[in-house]
């Protein structure tokens, strides 16, 4: 398994999964411990722990892991991980899905968001995973950012410090992966993902704008089509193992900035009805039966109520 240098700190952590493209030169398919069953493609060393690993999730709860999440996330692919077929089926599925996210939105159901959100989610860490790149330590990175450039200024005009650095500060320096549960926390204490260096706030009218952040997620969205083609080189011209790593970064910049949109985004949707908890545990509990079931996508057969 491939521990892609300069994206992760932490080699107990996440193991990413290694190519397989003869147009990425330097790549190894030996030890991709990738298998085939029923026509769906697992990793080796969670295929088995499948059914244990969602459970542990629905258990688990607000301290279910995201390196667990991402991990559950790469079993039952249509497509082989690590490959261009994968790069060509995730990026279309994130664009379909982002779309039905928007028509989920405005229909201000709260059971349609978080479940269209779940689908967005998914599709964007099954983009981080076949380009190898670890969600958990990427919202590390992020969420750095964030807190180290932010600057807010109160209604009085004098810039004040975001009422969320220090526990953004310390998700950012956290050994280990982070849970669902700061994640969603983060956006409660008022975290706001934007690309502002600056903010004004009134503390006692503190809001969003939906149809911003849902720009913002078009963004990531399809910008992130552009760096994992890059990785492959298009599929027409060779690349290097380096090159490969290289891309992988910009890839999971984008998927950080997205998987925070889509925290921020539900709560506001909703009305605080949901967050991002309520997202994955949806996710896990309608993808896992979808698998189970043999309806991965809506070519498969007719989806009964609860695969919906």
């Amino acid at each position: 398994m491939l521990n892609m240098p300069g994206v992760s700190n932490n080699p107990d952590g996440y193991k990413g999964i290694e190519p397989k493209d003869p147009f990425i030169v330097g790549s190894s398919t030996e030890n991709r411990q990738i298998i085939e069953r029923d026509g769906l493609y697992y990793r080796d060393d969670v295929q088995d722990d499948f059914l244990a690993l969602t459970q542990s999730l629905q258990e688990n709860g607000l301290a279910a892991n995201l390196s667990a999440y991402q991990y559950w996330a790469e079993s039952g692919w249509k497509t082989e991980h690590g490959t261009y077929s994968s790069v060509e089926r995730f990026t279309a599925k994130t664009q379909e899905e982002y779309r039905e996210f928007v028509e989920a939105v405005k229909s201000e159901s709260t059971d349609e968001i978080v479940s269209e959100a779940g689908d967005v989610l998914w599709c964007f860490t099954a983009l981080a995973s076949n380009g190898a790149g670890d969600i958990s330590q990427g919202l590390k990175t992020r969420i750095g950012s964030y807190a180290m450039g932010m600057r807010h200024i109160d209604e009085a005009g004098a810039i004040v410090k975001p009422v969320w650095r220090s526990q953004a500060v310390n998700l950012a320096n956290k050994d280990g992966a982070l849970t669902v549960g700061e994640i969603a926390g983060l956006i409660k204490a008022r975290f706001e993902p934007t690309i502002s260096p600056i903010m004004i706030v009134d503390a006692q009218e503190y809001d969003g704008d939906v149809d911003e952040h849902l720009q913002n997620l078009f963004y990531g969205t399809y910008g992130v089509e552009g760096p994992h083609l890059r990785q492959y080189g298009y599929h027409d011209t060779e690349t290097t193992i380096d090159d490969f790593h290289r891309h992988s970064i910009a890839v999971l910049q984008l998927v950080s900035m997205a998987i925070l949109e889509i925290a921020f985004i539900v709560p506001l949707a909703t009305n605080g009805e949901a967050d991002f908890s309520d997202v994955v545990r949806h996710n896990v509990e309608k993808v896992s039966a979808r698998i189970q079931h043999g309806r991965v996508d809506k070519t498969d057969g007719e989806r009964t109520e609860e695969l919906l």
